[in-house]
């Protein structure tokens, strides 16, 4: 009975949490690119940053309203993006032909340019 009492308390309170944050305010926004974008991350209510297959990046400074397309060294699927401020921003993605290896791209300019390293993993098939 207690077992009980105390998942119907926890799923109350998911179901209350999830409703507390629902938001009915979203507009769709159009994208610059036809690639599948799954990783957004924005510094600020302007200054954002959406990645995804292709290693697409797109960026916009006036809140989604324009996008603008990024060159960068990979064509893999960026798995993650982030943002320490406007400039500074990491990217990951993996290679999924040999050699397998995650790659980390790196800007310091906001993404006007970007820098790719290799990130092997040792002894995988061992």
């Amino acid at each position: 009975m207690m077992r009980k009492l105390f998942l119907l308390i926890l799923l109350s309170g998911i179901f209350f949490v999830s409703n507390a944050q629902k938001r009915t305010d979203w507009t769709k926004l159009n994208s610059p690119v036809s690639s599948t974008l799954r990783n957004v991350f924005f510094t600020d209510q302007l200054n954002g940053w959406a990645a995804g297959a292709d290693g697409v990046v797109i960026h916009t400074s006036n809140g989604g309203e324009d996008w603008i397309i990024q060159d960068t060294p990979v064509d893999f699927w960026i798995t993650y993006i982030f943002f320490l401020d406007n400039n500074n921003g990491w990217a990951v993605t993996f290679r999924n032909v040999p050699p397998f290896n995650s790659i980390i791209l790196k800007t310091t300019n906001g993404g006007d340019d970007w820098t790719a390293e290799e990130f092997p993993v040792q002894n995988v098939f061992m």
